[in-house]
């Protein structure tokens, strides 16, 4: 064997080496392998690699609820391991719909946690809530107290100091989270409820998955690369 061919051999050799050494375009810690030592690896083999940094919930939102919604909004991320809540913003409004076949489409929304506690974990739920719009100095009561007669207006039953139930009109602004904005009523005035178990809580954000002025369901971490 001359040295010129000796000289190809370890080219190649070294060529093969440099190709079976796989490199992550990102830092992180390697969650899972889908790969076997000695095995030719096909095109669905991979390795899963959880990153430092930001993680994405993504939510299921219904046409009606798109036009409220806008890039940089603030969000507010419960995971439901526990934990504690975590802030976030929108990053991406989806324009496909999430199921193409469906007859109440629903669109896909990226909210981004830049400090993403344990709990936020791949494929993990989370209940989300997204600020659309907020209002201060404002008279709010609960929605359940209202009755709708008109866009914008409705009807509310008060209680007086003598225990006498009266009737009035208010004009209705900002709804959201169980509680609605209203005018032409003064602070401290005693509403009737038209669900007796409902409560007066300060919770702005509805039960689940839900939004200031809406809601919705089904926020979750999407599978694979969970943090970027």
């Amino acid at each position: 064997m001359t040295v010129s061919a000796a000289e190809l051999e370890v080219t190649q050799a070294q060529q093969a080496v440099d190709s079976a050494t796989l490199t992550a375009p990102i830092s992180g810690t390697v969650a899972s392998v889908g790969l076997t030592s000695g095995q030719d690896a096909s095109t669905s083999s991979s390795i899963t690699i959880i990153g430092s940094g930001a993680a994405q919930v993504t939510v299921d939102v219904p046409l009606s609820a798109l036009p409220t919604l806008a890039i940089g909004q603030s969000a507010v991320v419960t995971p439901a391991g526990g934990g504690g809540t975590v802030t976030g913003s929108v990053t991406q409004i989806g324009i496909l719909p999430a199921d193409s076949t469906s007859s109440t489409p629903t669109y896909p929304v990226t909210i981004t946690v830049d400090d993403p506690p344990q709990a936020l974990a791949q494929d993990s739920q989370a209940q989300v809530a997204v600020t659309t719009k907020s209002v201060t100095n404002v008279v709010t009561v609960p929605a359940s107290a209202l009755t709708m007669v008109a866009t914008g207006r409705a009807t509310i039953q008060v209680v007086s100091g003598d225990d006498q139930v009266t009737t009035k009109s208010v004009t209705v602004g900002t709804v959201g989270g169980g509680k609605a904005q209203v005018t032409g009523l003064d602070a401290g005035t005693q509403v009737v409820l038209a669900d007796l178990t409902a409560t007066l809580g300060a919770d702005s954000s509805t039960n689940e998955n839900a939004f200031t002025g809406g809601g919705f369901s089904g926020g979750g971490m999407p599978g694979g690369g969970m943090r970027r």
